[in-house]
C-alpha cells in the first residue's frame, strides 16, 4: 500500500518541479517578476493535486517501475496532458490573466518528468546489470539467443534483470541476413541462422535459447537437435511472454518438453463471448480434481461468475485445485463438494443446495484398459451417473449443460469408449424440450494429462525404460489442455442446444514416432538411449482412433477450431428407456453379456438429428 501512495506523492512532486522549471526557462532563467512569482506560487498546490489526480486516474503508481515498456508511452501522454488541461482549466478560473506561455512548457516537462519517473527503474537495473557484466570474470557459461523480434528482445530483458552470474550473453542470432551486424539493447545480432553451426563451433557457445517467433515445429526440432549435437543445452521462451497476462517477474524461458514439438501454432480467441455467457452464473465443475476439470476450474476463475462449485469424489484432487484457487489474488466465490455423481440423494442435496445455471461434466472414467477389466464401474460413471446428474439438473432448473465426450465414443470396440457414446446420446435427448439447452464436445488426447500417453513415457524412462508402445502404426489426435479447455468454453458460449461439437485435433500423430522423439530428448540430456518395445493393442484399443463416423460430417461453426457435427443418429425414447433399464439391470446382476449388448447393439429405433 506504501509504494503506490510514494509513487503517486513523486508524480505529484514532479508535476510541482515541472510548473516551476517552465516559469524559469519563460523568464529566461532570471528572477521571476513579483506578480508571476505570486501566480506562481498560488498556482503550486492546484498543480500538485492536478497532476497527482492524473497520475492516479491513468494508473501511474499501480505500475512496477522495473518493468516499464514503450507501450507505456500513450499512458504517460494521456497522463500528462490530462494533467496539464486539467490544472490550466482550474488556473484560469482563480486567475483568468495567468500568462499561457508557461503553459506548453509545463505540459511538455510533466510528460518528462513522467518519462524519468516510469523508466528510472529499467534504466537503474540496466546499468547495475552493465556494471555487475564488466566486473564479472570472463569464464561465465557463453549463450546464444536465437531470434532478434519482440521475443528475443523480451528474453534478453529477463536475462538482465535476473541478475544471473553463471552466462554471458554473446548475441543473437536472426531469422535473416538483414538484422546481422545490428545491435539490439547493445548486444549484436552475430549472423542468421544458417550461420548458426558455425557460431556454435567457433564461439564454444553452452546454451542456447529459442525465441522465435511463429516457427514451425519442425524447425524447432532441427534446432534443437543441432544445438544438442553440438553439446549445448537448450531452452525455449514461453510463447505468451508478449501478452498482457504475462507476469514479468515470472520466468518465461523453460526448458523444451513434447509439446513443443507436437503441438500447434495458438490460437487467439476473443473471451468476451465467453466471459458475457458465464458472468453472474453459478457454475458447477463435476471431476473438478482431474486434468479437464481442474483446468477448467483454473480458466473459468478468471472469469466474473457468481460462484463456482467444485465437485469430485478424489479427496486429493479436490484439495489440491481448491488451494490452488484459494492462492489466487482474485479468485471468485467458489465451493467444494465431496461427492459421487452415482449417488443420487447426495448429488441432489449438492444441486439443491447451490442451485448451479450452467453444469461442466467432466467427470469420467477414462482410462480404456481399466475399463474393459472393470465394465460395470465404467457404466456406472459414464452411463447411469450422467443420467441421474441430467435428471437431477433437469429437476433444479439448469439452464445449460455441457458434457465432456471423447474420440474413443466414435464406433467404439471398448467399453470406455462405448458408454461414452451411450452418455452423449442421453445428454443429446436430455435437451429435446429446449428446458434445457444440452450439448457435448468431443475431443481426443490431451498432452500431458493424468494416465495419456507422455506422462506415461516419463514414467517409463525414471524406470530406466524401455518405452513401451502398443502398435507401430498407432496414431493418436493430441491437443494441449489449455487449448482444449478454451475450445471447449468457447463452444458453451454458442449456447446451441442438441450439438456435439468437435474439437479441431489437428493431423493424428504417430505413438511409435513419439516415443523415438522422446527417446532422442532423453538421449540429447543424459546420453542413454532407451530401447523401444511394442507390447501389442490391448482391450478396448484401436489401431487408429477418429473424430467421427462415416455417415457423419463437419460443419464450421464461427470459432475457430470449433466444428459441429452432422449426420448424428438420435436414439428414440424407447430406445433409450430399453438401454438403460438393461443396462441397470446388468450392473444389478452382474451381467456381463448383458451390459455389452446393451452397450453395442445397434439402435432399433433412431433418427438421424443434426443435419444441415
Amino acid at each position: 500500500m506504501l509504494k503506490p501512495l510514494f509513487s503517486l506523492l513523486l508524480y505529484a512532486l514532479a508535476g510541482v518541479a515541472s510548473l516551476v522549471l517552465a516559469f524559469l526557462f519563460r523568464f529566461e532563467l532570471n528572477r521571476l517578476p513579483e506578480l508571476y512569482a505570486t501566480m506562481a506560487s498560488q498556482a503550486l498546490p492546484i498543480t500538485f493535486f492536478c497532476k497527482g489526480l492524473a497520475a492516479y486516474f491513468w494508473g501511474l503508481p499501480r505500475y512496477d517501475w522495473r518493468f516499464a515498456a514503450f507501450g507505456d508511452l500513450k499512458r504517460l501522454f494521456g497522463a500528462a496532458l490530462t494533467g496539464s488541461l486539467l490544472f490550466a482549466s482550474v488556473i484560469y478560473s482563480v486567475h483568468p490573466r495567468f500568462p499561457r506561455g508557461p503553459l506548453l512548457l509545463d505540459f511538455l516537462l510533466t510528460l518528462t518528468a513522467f518519462a524519468c519517473i516510469r523508466f528510472s527503474g529499467r534504466l537503474f537495473i540496466a546499468l547495475r546489470a552493465a556494471l555487475q557484466s564488466r566486473a564479472l570474470p570472463q569464464t561465465r557459461l557463453p549463450l546464444l539467443i536465437l531470434g532478434n523480434g519482440p521475443v528475443a528482445e523480451a528474453a534478453l530483458r529477463f536475462l538482465a534483470q535476473s541478475h544471473n552470474q553463471a552466462f554471458r550473453i554473446l548475441g543473437f542470432v536472426a531469422e535473416d541476413s538483414r538484422a546481422a551486424g545490428t545491435l539490439i539493447h547493445g548486444v549484436p545480432v552475430l549472423g542468421e541462422l544458417t550461420d548458426l553451426p558455425d557460431l556454435l563451433q567457433t564461439r564454444s557457445v553452452s546454451e542456447v535459447i529459442i525465441a522465435l517467433e511463429d516457427t514451425p515445429k519442425s524447425k524447432i526440432r532441427d534446432l534443437y537437435v543441432l544445438a544438442t549435437a553440438n553439446g549445448c543445452k537448450v531452452r525455449i521462451v514461453s510463447g505468451d511472454v508478449l501478452t498482457p497476462k504475462a507476469d514479468p517477474s515470472e520466468n518465461p524461458i523453460r526448458k523444451l518438453n513434447l509439446a513443443d514439438f507436437l503441438g500447434r501454432p495458438p490460437v487467439t480467441l476473443d473471451k468476451t463471448p465467453v466471459r458475457e455467457t458465464l458472468q453472474d452464473q453459478t457454475v458447477l465443475i463435476t471431476g473438478a480434481g482431474g486434468s479437464i476439470g481442474s483446468e477448467l476450474s483454473r480458466q473459468i476463475a478468471t472469469l466474473p461468475v457468481a460462484k463456482l462449485i467444485l465437485l469430485d469424489l478424489s479427496e486429493n484432487a479436490l484439495f489440491e485445485i481448491a488451494e490452488e484457487l484459494q492462492c489466487r489474488e482474485h479468485a471468485p466465490d467458489f465451493d467444494i463438494e465431496l461427492c459421487d455423481i452415482r449417488h443420487e440423494a447426495d448429488l441432489r442435496r449438492v444441486l439443491e443446495s447451490h442451485r448451479p445455471d450452467i453444469i461442466f461434466h467432466a467427470a469420467a472414467c477414462k482410462h480404456v484398459s481399466m475399463m474393459e477389466r472393470h465394465p460395470f464401474e465404467a457404466v456406472k460413471t459414464n452411463v447411469l451417473g450422467t443420467q441421474i446428474l441430467l435428471d437431477l439438473a433437469r429437476a433444479v432448473q439448469v439452464k445449460r449443460f455441457l458434457h465432456v465426450s471423447t474420440d474413443k465414443a466414435v464406433d467404439a470396440v471398448g467399453i470406455m469408449g462405448a458408454s461414452k457414446a451411450v452418455g452423449e446420446q442421453l445428454v443429446l435427448a436430455a435437451g429435446r424440450d429446449g428446458a434445457m439447452i444440452c450439448s457435448c464436445v468431443r475431443f481426443g488426447n490431451v498432452l500431458g494429462s493424468n494416465g495419456s500417453v507422455i506422462p506415461l513415457f516419463e514414467k517409463q524412462l525414471r524406470r530406466g525404460g524401455p518405452l513401451r508402445v502398443t502398435h507401430a502404426e498407432a496414431t493418436r489426435y493430441f491437443m494441449t489442455l489449455e487449448e482444449a479447455v478454451t475450445l471447449m468454453l468457447q463452444a458453451e458460449a454458442l449456447r446451441e442446444n442438441g450439438r456435439i461439437f468437435v474439437l479441431d485435433m489437428g493431423e493424428p500423430v504417430n505413438i511409435m514416432a513419439m516415443a523415438e522423439q522422446i527417446r532422442d530428448l532423453h538421449q540429447a540430456e543424459t546420453g542413454t538411449r532407451p530401447e523401444v518395445k511394442i507390447i501389442g493393442l490391448r482391450p478396448g484399443e484401436k489401431v487408429h482412433e477418429v473424430l467421427l463416423s462415416e455417415h457423419q460430417r463437419l460443419a464450421a461453426t464461427r470459432i475457430p477450431k470449433v466444428n459441429t457435427l452432422e449426420g448424428e443418429i438420435l436414439w428414440e425414447q424407447t430406445e433409450r428407456e430399453k438401454r438403460l433399464d438393461l443396462l441397470k439391470q446388468s450392473v444389478k446382476n452382474h451381467d456381463l453379456d448383458g451390459l455389452k449388448d446393451a452397450l453395442f447393439a445397434l439402435p432399433a429405433a433412431a433418427e438421424r438429428v443434426c443435419e444441415p
